[in-house]
């Protein structure tokens, strides 16, 4: 190897090399006392001394080489700026997902305090029942639809099927066609009864009017011939005690109408001061859940995930700054890799310890982007059961790590950066 040779023996060799040769013995010496931290001065003055105005060609061909890679390193600074600029902001999109991990954590938090009950007094609670069992008889039961569930009752009075099994979810026919047709008969003999006892009066007969009530479930009831849920809850014929179950639990019927609820009695039961309608039990919830919710960075809206409007602009600015320095990184990594193997045959490395960063800098602001966008998507996959949630105007927030380098400045900068040796140097590199 050349760094174990004599001075002379090194002399010799350098004189017998072309210009560009002994350029890229010079440059391999100052590219080793990067790596090795190895003064090689003497032998770059050995090797650089002969070159001599004697063979004006050679000097010129070793200044080209010499400036030109001199030039790529005062370029790969430009890079390097690039690569700067680049984890600066892919440090402030860290700061991002930050902040909206820290508004998933909220929003884990807010769930499970929505997931409380609410907390009323024993009074309010005694009311509110009182107006669940109004709603509930005012509804309108299809007479088709009570019937079935009559013939269901029957079903499993005469232990045709299991007695805990229920109308609608629990498939209990199967293939049994015989079981089927009995259960229609059921049906229309069920709907010769009630219709009979509509005549008598021991039914009110109403037409349906609400898409969703006790029996049924859909728009293609209302208009049907009905009957009102109190004449139902009083019809004492009927097999289907669950009806009148309910009606009757106040436990149930709350929960069945507004949700889980507590009653409290102590201070907890205190009526707030400011109208008087909540207790301090329930006014501490609502307190807690609508401070969890404040200073949130994203929301749910129709099953879609929306950003905080100001989060978002920020967040798609920054996308914006990140994919540009991407382009511009790959934009420069271009020029000196052309450079490299078209000016020096890959006999060196040009770009240094910048070319060797860029690619982890490059691929650092997608992990992140993708780190925010399925944290975010999964916080919100406990609240949407149909589809898995997505993010609005995701494809502003996508991070392309590997563009296309544009052409017009590859060639032009390297054009420049040619220009500029050759005009150092005298010399005109053979196309």
């Amino acid at each position: 190897m050349t760094k174990d040779l004599t001075v002379f023996k090194l002399s010799t060799l350098a004189s017998s090399l072309t210009g560009k040769e002994v350029a890229l013995l010079v440059i391999d010496y100052y590219l080793r006392e990067e790596k090795e931290g190895k003064d090689y001065t003497d032998e770059v003055k050995t090797i650089a001394s002969t070159i001599t105005y004697s063979n004006p060609s050679r000097k010129a061909e070793y200044v080209f080489y010499y400036e030109m890679w001199r030039n790529c390193g005062f370029f790969s600074l430009d890079l390097q700026t690039c690569l700067l600029n680049l984890e600066i902001n892919t440090w402030k999109l860290e700061t991002i997902k930050q902040l909206i991990l820290e508004s998933c954590s909220k929003l884990l938090f807010s769930r499970f305090v929505n997931m409380l009950p609410k907390y009323l007094t024993i009074e309010q609670y005694d009311d509110l029942y009182k107006r669940c069992k109004i709603s509930i008889l005012a509804e309108q039961l299809p007479l088709e639809t009570a019937a079935e569930f009559e013939a269901f009752s029957r079903l499993k009075k005469e232990g045709l099927i299991p007695d805990n099994a229920s109308y609608g979810i629990d498939d209990v026919f199967g293939d049994n066609k015989d079981l089927i047709d009995t259960f229609e008969k059921y049906i229309s003999k069920t709907l010769r009864v009630l219709e009979e006892d509509l005549t008598k009066g021991l039914l009110e007969e109403v037409k349906v009017k609400d898409k969703i009530g006790w029996y049924h479930s859909g728009e293609e009831y209302i208009g049907q011939r009905g009957i009102t849920g109190e004449s139902w809850y009083k019809y004492d014929k009927k097999l289907d005690r669950g009806y009148n179950e309910i009606v009757d639990s106040k436990e149930q019927l709350i929960e069945s109408y507004e949700g889980e609820m507590a009653v409290v009695s102590g201070t907890a039961a205190r009526m707030f001061n400011e109208g008087g309608k909540i207790c301090w039990a329930e006014k501490n919830r609502q307190d807690l859940a609508s401070g969890i919710q404040k200073g949130m960075s994203l929301s749910l809206q129709d099953g879609v995930v929306v950003l905080d409007p100001t989060v978002e602009s920020s967040l798609e600015k920054l996308v914006e700054w990140v994919n540009a320095g991407i382009q511009k990184s790959t934009n420069h990594q271009e020029v000196l890799k052309r450079i490299q193997t078209n000016i020096f045959n890959n006999k060196i490395e040009l770009g240094g310890v910048s070319v060797g960063r860029a690619a982890d800098i490059i691929n650092n602001p997608k992990e992140v982007m993708d780190q925010l966008i399925e944290q975010a998507l999964h916080s919100f996959e406990l609240f949407v059961t149909a589809t898995k949630p997505k993010l609005k105007n995701v494809d502003k927030l996508k991070i392309k790590v590997d563009p296309s380098p544009d052409e017009d400045f590859v060639n032009k900068q390297i054009k420049m950066l040619t220009d500029l040796a050759e005009r150092e140097s005298g010399y005109r590199r053979p196309m």
